[in-house]
């Protein structure tokens, strides 16, 4: 025997089932949100990193030495780790007070991050020479 609904009963099931759909709709908006917010900050980090190198007078032609003298580190204070990767290499220039990461490879450029001291962090990025 079917059962009969209320006007009043039906309309409140339909604007659950929107609600709800709205809902899930609003969370994958806001997902994509996220993303694109995050892409666009890693748009503006590189940039902000590009110009600093710009202003440090940083080129791909120098070598880690002339890169540190211009972010304002003395390399013969710095111990030196070095690992290779690929068509580049990883060094890490740090002693008790300093902490310098650089990257360098001929298809990414070069990326330097100093991480200490707290005072003094900051990244910068050369882009690779156009061949």
């Amino acid at each position: 025997m079917p059962t009969t609904q209320s006007p009043f009963a039906r309309n409140i099931i339909i604007c659950l089932a929107v609600v709800t759909l709205a809902g899930c709709n609003k969370a994958g908006d806001t997902q994509s949100a996220q993303i694109l917010d995050s892409e666009a900050q890693a748009a503006a980090d590189e940039a902000a990193a590009v110009a600093r190198a710009a202003q440090a007078h940083l080129g791909t032609s120098m070598s880690d030495d002339e890169i540190l003298r211009a972010i304002g580190a003395d390399p013969a204070k710095l111990k030196l780790t070095r690992t290779d990767v690929g068509n580049g290499y990883i060094a890490s220039y740090t002693n008790e007070t300093t902490n310098i990461e650089l990257t360098r490879s001929a298809s990414a450029g070069i990326s330097v991050s100093r991480m200490k001291p707290a005072d003094q962090q900051g990244k910068w990025f050369v882009k690779p020479k156009s061949p």
